[in-house]
């Protein structure tokens, strides 16, 4: 019998071997597919997770039919009744049972928000809470609300099952509700009203804690039961529909779209309705209502219970998570076998569905991150669940982990989101809310536009923006989910722009008609606020739909629930980001005797700082890499090359160590005048003194690297080396004994009697300088590290090598970007504590990231001194003068080719030019290194001494860019600083127009000049790397003559206004020099990217940390002939009693001349570099010996392979 069951139940062949081929081919698992994998049964028989029926007399089944009709009406997705038996789709599921589940949420949602939209105001005017704590306690309650369906999720998935989870859940949620109704109702409960004749601090004082307690208390019960309903309702009506059936799915595309339209129905009648009532009538009736509309809506939800499908309890899916992971981890030393079909799997009948091993059938998740949990399914004669795991188990764990990068990237548009309930409705309290002669809208009834803008965008974008875009790109959904994500990514952009000029005008009024009392009304209509009330509903229409339905889509069919969690929790962190954001920045600004941003008195804050900053942030989260690649659609690196494995890891550590170290470059020169209280010249030439050390350095540490300790170790004692001594200047800005002396805000800095000592200064470089030695070992190996995971025989790793070093200058220019805003501004208003530790910080968790990927690095093994190895071939050569070098280059000495092979590099064919140095590869009688050499290592020594005429070339390029860190800002310090009435932009913060101008020209350059090129030229570069220099030394010296122009034009208005004095400020804005900064960054886009990248490049293979070295190096003499270079040209100038060019005081000096000087210097450096570039010839490009197969660009491709890749 048990022979014969088995034989029933056997997998069809070609079932099975089309879904292998689908996968194999790099498709997802369809539900077709999972159809197709379902054995083949008799008339009777269906699928069960745990058990297969038998249909004999139909027992147990419900309903009847004949077994053809039967086996045809019956779902096929896993779903049973509440009872445990299969259902029918004609009397079950569909919109039939999503009808209860949209009318119970139409319900709920009135009654969140019927709390959710006012509570700012209840807590303001009745608790009494200030600006700052009522927003936040209103953001940590909404956070609570939406990070407490992980707890829902799992017990849903491991313990209860989503229905019977829901229902208590839902009982414990009415409570709350009633609970709260009570709290505001009841006289010993409720708060006392403050009346007219109390202030706000003795009312303060007259709420209770009891009172408050129990508040607070009936909020969090409604979080608590909320956060059983949320994860549950969705996915349960998501479950109506079945896969299996085309009908069935082409409704569930749209399923999502309608469940936000009730959800934002229900929102409609509380942010309208409701809040009237609660603001007019009062609060009792207002919270009384949405408590009724729970309960109806609890119960509409029971009278459906018959037509429902329900998925079987699936188990804890963090307890399978984490089996996987530790299973993977405690086998970590065992290699995974190249046979997936050697790896433990469930039998095909005891699943529905089964997922297929990845690692090598699907491209997209060939990652060394997921491959290392395959693991876990290696069989090692142990059957423990905490040591050996199903394929399957694996799979699904892979698919939870891939999504975590994508709710990452949605915490800072829900932060966003977070100011909609707080500040945007606290601004309304301060408008004029007259409708008419006798109604006031309350503030919080703008947020109906939000949900009436809501329903309207999805009805539009359901009924008419899909069916016209499935006509051009076959897609049901019309876009993909991330392309629809994006947009509202965008959106919230131009939300906080809007409410940043909003606001803007807000204050211009209150200050022309001096409305700068807390309880004074602004004499302008709250209807001003009513785009961004508008913007957010139609941003929420694309960001908020697709952000669930992505989830729940890309979630494994047994953690569907935990699936739905990573929406709430995205919108949880979000809140609670916003919490701590709002605390810090009200916090810091309030500092060194400033008035703050974020006040009581909204009428003399700055909440447009504040808008401006979260756009800010907005935009940075879009243009992080993480987001660029998973939205963007940029050019994603092959997974198989790490890109999000290596990517976090290597890249991350870029971002962080980049802000660190520009942390301290942006605005040394700063710290150096007016803390260690040096002149122009003498802190323009300690800076690029130490610049110049931190980019000659690098020398040393590609020594090492590739002599000694290969570039992992040496990387890693060298970060070691920069975190002690980022530490070290922490303390030593910090510590009262070290820290330098201050002046005092009234005493002017010629007048200060006070200086740093000896001992000070000296803690000050010594620190500064164990920064650069760590530099030194970290820099030339980091990148080279990265493009490591690049095989250069693989055509798809060797085309996307071609946008790596874009990237990681993206990379670096992002961490950059953070450092010339935040830390800088933190260092000139705060203090230079915080603002270095930081950084310091921000290393130390760059190391951890990059530690955590060590596993999956390719690494390559030290090739010996490349220095050692070129003195050989010149000593061998020079020995050997006067031998003849033969004619047929087969009789120099070579090594085998399996020599090479061995240790993982290449032969390098002879090459004719510098023929005097083939005479060391004359074959000799001796076998000394010093005396024959091998063609290889000849060839690999003429490759770098050709690079020294390009390398020479950069030098002057790196005295141009070494004008940014001193002159420029020295320039921004003279001149009118203020943006607005009370706020002063440093003058390092500038230098963040350089980054952005250069990450814009870098996606650019990337995205549509390359493509628009390679079709004239047919280079995959687009351009050459020595035409792409070119292009950047050209913008260079446009930027230099734009900077001599700029500063004429200062030296014109000084002269003007007869300014004379070293602290006069120019009536000029500091936006004067914006041109200069802007045309830098482009610039760098190309000469700094095509430097790093050619130098590489053109390298040998056993010295591509040298080849790198070159980089750096051409940069730190740069630096240094920067400070000789001034020195000079201040010392020159100021002979026979002439004032100088360049003086401590510059509105005296003549930087004009200094930067035409340069301009000069550049257009020689130019001439140089087009004739050294015309005679260079490249080095042969590696070939694979496999035919280079194309790329899939396809966008649905593209997209499904970045995500798994994570």
């Amino acid at each position: 019998m048990g022979s014969e069951r088995k034989k029933k139940t056997a997998v069809n062949p070609e079932r099975e071997s089309h879904f292998v081929a689908r996968r194999q081919s790099g498709g997802r698992t369809s539900s077709e597919d999972r159809e197709l994998l379902l054995p083949s049964l008799p008339v009777g028989q269906f699928h069960r997770k745990d058990q297969i029926f038998e249909q004999n007399p139909m027992e147990k089944l419900e309903g009847t039919c004949s077994d053809k009709e039967g086996r045809q009406d019956y779902t096929r997705d896993g779903t049973l009744s509440l009872r445990g038996k299969p259902v029918l789709r004609s009397r079950t599921g569909g919109w039939k049972a999503c009808s209860f589940f949209l009318g119970y949420e139409v319900f709920e949602r009135m009654a969140f928000y019927g709390i959710a939209s006012n509570l700012v105001i209840y807590l303001s005017v009745k608790l009494h809470e200030g600006t700052v704590k009522s927003s936040n306690n209103v953001t940590t309650w909404t956070g609570s609300v939406w990070m407490f369906p992980i707890l829902g999720g799992y017990i849903a998935d491991a313990h209860l099952g989503r229905y019977w989870t829901f229902v208590i859940a839902a009982a414990l949620y009415l409570l709350g509700m009633s609970l709260l109704t009570l709290v505001v109702s009841v006289p010993g409960l409720r708060p006392p009203s403050c009346g007219n004749g109390i202030s706000e601090t003795q009312c303060e004082q007259s709420v209770s804690s009891f009172q408050k307690g129990i508040f607070y208390f009936a909020l969090y019960t409604v979080a608590l039961g909320a956060g059983g309903t949320k994860p549950n309702i969705s996915t349960m009506g998501a479950d109506q529909f079945d896969d299996s059936d085309p009908k069935e799915r082409h409704y569930k595309i749209s399923f999502f779209n309608w469940w936000f339209f009730g959800s934002f129905f229900g929102a409609l009648i509380s942010n309208s309705l409701l809040i009237y009532v609660q603001d007019n009538v009062g609060w009792t009736l207002g919270y009384g209502l949405p408590t009724l509309g729970l309960a109806v809506s609890i119960s509409l939800f029971l009278i459906g219970t018959r037509f429902y499908r329900h998925k079987s309890i699936a188990g804890s899916p963090i307890t399978k998570m984490s089996q996987v992971i530790v299973a993977a981890v405690r086998k970590w030393r065992i290699p995974v076998p190249d046979d997936p079909k050697q790896l433990y799997e469930f039998a095909p009948e005891s699943h529905y569905y089964r997922l297929d091993h990845t690692a090598t059938s699907l491209r997209s998740l060939s990652c060394n991150t997921c491959r290392f949990l395959d693991k876990a399914a290696v069989m090692t004669g142990s059957s423990s669940p905490w040591m050996l795991c199903p394929v399957t188990q694996v799979e699904e764990t892979k698919q939870m982990i891939k999504m975590l990068p994508v709710m990452a990237i949605t915490i800072i548009p829900n932060t966003i989101i977070a100011q909609m309930n707080t500040l945007f409705i606290k601004q309304g309290t301060t408008l004029n809310r007259s409708v008419g002669p006798d109604f006031e809208i309350p503030p919080a009834c703008l947020s109906a536009f939000v949900t009436i803008f809501m329903l309207v965008s999805l009805i539009t974008y359901d009924r008419w923006f899909v069916p016209w875009l499935e006509q051009y790109t076959k897609n049901p959904r019309g876009i993909t989910l991330l392309k629809r994500m994006a947009i509202g990514f965008v959106l919230h952009l131009v939300i906080m722009v809007t409410a940043c000029l909003v606001e803007r005008k807000r204050l211009s009024v209150a200050r022309e008609h001096h409305k700068l009392g807390q309880h004074d009304q602004v004499p302008l209509s709250i209807f001003i606020l009513l785009p961004q009330f508008a913007l957010v509903g139609i941003a929420d229409c694309f960001l908020e739909p697709a952000k669930l339905e992505f989830f729940y889509d890309q979630a494994p069919e047994g953690m569907k629930s935990l699936g739905a969690t990573y929406f709430s929790t995205g919108l949880g962190l979000g809140q609670f980001f916003s919490s701590f954001l709002l605390a810090t920045v009200s916090d810091i600004t309030k500092k060194a005797g400033h008035s703050g941003w974020i006040l009581d008195n909204l009428n003399i804050s700055h909440l447009d700082y504040y808008y401006a900053f979260l756009g800010l942030l907005g935009l940075l989260n879009f243009l992080e890499p993480v987001g660029a690649v998973v939205l963007l659609k940029l050019p994603a690196l092959h997974c198989k090359n790490q890109l999000f494995n290596f990517g976090f890891a290597v890249v991350g550590y870029e971002v962080f160590e980049r802000m660190a170290f520009y942390g301290i470059a942006a605005n040394l020169v700063i710290y150096l005048r007016h803390k260690l209280h040096e002149g122009t010249v003498e802190s323009s030439n300690h800076v690029t003194n130490w610049v110049g050390t931190v980019w000659m350095l690098p020398i040393l540490g590609a020594y090492v690297a590739d002599a000694r300790l290969g570039r992992y170790w040496t990387f890693i004692i060298a970060s070691g080396i920069y975190l002690m001594g980022m530490t070290l200047l922490t303390m030593a800005v910090s510590v009262p004994g070290l820290k330098p002396p201050s002046c005092g805000g009234n005493v002017k800095e010629d007048e200060c009697p006070l200086r740093a000592s000896a001992v000070q200064k000296g803690v000050y470089y010594t620190a500064l300088y164990i920064i650069a030695v760590g530099t030194g070992g970290t820099k030339p190996n980091i990148s080279t590290i990265g493009a490591d995971q690049f095989d250069e025989f693989e055509p798809k790793e060797k085309k996307s090598k071609l946008s790596f070093f874009n990237w990681w200058m993206f990379s670096i220019f992002f961490g950059t970007l953070f450092s010339n805003t935040f830390l800088v501004y933190i260092q000139d208003n705060v203090n230079w504590s915080i603002g270095y530790a930081i950084p310091t910080v921000g290393l130390a968790i760059s190391i951890a990231v990059f530690l955590t990927g060590t596993p999956f690095y390719r690494h390559r093994l030290p090739a010996g001194s490349p220095f050692t190895k070129m003195a050989q071939v010149f000593v061998a050569a020079l020995r050997k003068r006067n031998t003849t070098v033969p004619n047929d280059s087969t009789e120099l000495h070579e090594l085998r080719l399996d020599e090479y092979s061995r240790a993982g590099n290449f032969p390098v064919h002879h090459t004719t030019p510098l023929s005097f140095l083939d005479k060391a590869a004359v074959k000799d009688k001796s076998s000394s290194p010093w005396m024959v050499c091998p063609v290889t290592q000849v060839e690999e020594t003429k490759q770098m001494i050709q690079l020294l005429p390009i390398f020479t070339a950069t030098i002057v390029p790196s005295i141009v860019i070494a004008q940014i860190h001193t002159l420029f800002i020295q320039q921004g310090t003279t001149l009118d600083r203020k943006v607005g009435p009370n706020f002063s932009i440093p003058p390092a913060c500038l230098t963040v127009f350089v980054t952005l101008s250069m990450l814009i020209s870098l996606a650019a350059y990337d995205r549509i000049l390359v493509p628009a090129a390679r079709r004239y030229t047919g280079n995959p570069r687009g351009i050459s790397i020595l035409q792409r220099m070119g292009i950047g030394l050209f913008l260079q010296t446009i930027t230099v003559a734009v900077a001599s122009l700029a500063e004429t034009r200062r030296l014109n208005v000084i002269a003007q206004h007869n300014i004379t004095g070293k602290q006069d400020t120019v009536p000029l804005t500091i936006f004067v020099l914006l041109p200069q900064f802007v045309l830098m960054g482009i610039a760098d886009a190309f000469v700094e990217v095509a430097r790093i990248e050619f130098f590489y490049d053109q390298a040998p293979q056993g010295m591509k940390s040298l080849g790198t070295s070159y980089f750096t190096t051409g940069l730190g003499i740069g630096y240094f002939m920067s400070s000789v270079f001034l020195r000079t040209v201040a010392g020159v100038s100021s002979r026979h009693a002439r004032r100088g060019w360049i003086l401590d005081n510059l509105n005296l000096s003549h930087l004009d001349y200094y930067y035409a000087l340069l301009v000069i210097l550049s257009v020689v450096n130019l001439l140089y570099f087009l004739l050294v570039s015309k005679l260079y010839v490249y080095n042969a490009a590696i070939r694979s010996n496999k035919k280079e197969e194309e790329v899939d660009d396809d966008d649905d491709a593209s997209e499904e392979e970045s995500l798994q890749c994570k």
